[in-house]
């Protein structure tokens, strides 16, 4: 009995140790710590995450509509432009999801319908600046 319950001691401290050599390892290169970020923004944000996917949908499809108008109507097509304009948005629009989310995050709000009507309304910005497109 008391033969089982060292090597069951004995594995535990192996399974740790296994863990902190594998931490170490993660650690040890900025290719682990680009890694473990990710990792935790993702899960930090993964509750709301399709918000964020409707805003970045919309800013890409008002980009894509925006190209095919300009080299419609003006045969012509400025790619910085809309390049400097598609990464303000995405900047923009993500900051102030991101202070909205952070808001509900402290007030332990687990609605989150701050975050959701901020997308939505971003989102609807996005729509409408693509249909004045095609006016």
């Amino acid at each position: 009995m008391l033969l089982n319950s060292i090597n069951t001691g004995l594995k535990k401290m192996f399974l740790f140790s296994h863990i902190l050599d594998l931490l170490k390892k993660v650690g040890s290169s900025l290719y682990g710590w680009l890694l473990a970020v990710l990792g935790s923004v993702g899960t930090f944000f993964a509750t709301e995450k399709y918000c964020f996917y409707v805003v970045l949908t919309a800013i890409m499809l008002d980009a894509l509509f925006g190209t095919i108008v300009s080299i419609y109507k003006k045969r012509g097509f400025a790619l910085s432009k809309l390049g400097r304009v598609t990464t303000f948005k995405i900047l923009s629009y993500g900051a102030s999801l991101v202070i909205v989310f952070m808001i509900e995050k402290l007030a332990h709000d687990t609605g989150f319908i701050g975050i959701k009507v901020a997308a939505g309304w971003a989102a609807a910005c996005e729509f409408w600046s693509m249909s004045l497109l095609f006016l």
